[in-house]
């Protein structure tokens, strides 16, 4: 019989599951644990823009968009912000403004 399960999900790679049974002979509790690593799921890049948002600028104006566009796009953001901020920081500034950019 199942009493409870516990899951801990120390880093996005990995987590480990608990599983809190009560034994039929003795009534004593048993513990399994079990923990995964996982190491073949590739990392997804940041998104910085809403997919959604760029498909409907592009469609209000009667064009289609790729699948991939809205992913050329936020690595276009990721490569001007990077800028702006080493701008800001040549010029001694912590703030980045948008004349940075």
């Amino acid at each position: 019989m199942l009493l409870s399960y516990q899951l801990s999900i120390d880093d996005p790679d990995s987590f480990l599951l608990r599983f809190f049974s009560q034994g039929l002979a003795g009534g004593q509790l048993l513990c399994v644990e079990s923990a995964l690593h996982f190491t073949s799921f590739p990392r997804t890049p940041m998104s910085y823009v809403v997919a959604s948002k760029v498909k409907d600028l592009i469609k209000a104006k009667n064009m289609m968009s790729s699948g991939d566009l809205s992913d050329a796009a936020s690595k276009m953001l990721e490569e001007a912000l990077t800028k702006a901020v080493k701008r800001a920081q040549a010029n001694g500034r912590k703030t980045v403004r948008p004349e940075d950019l």
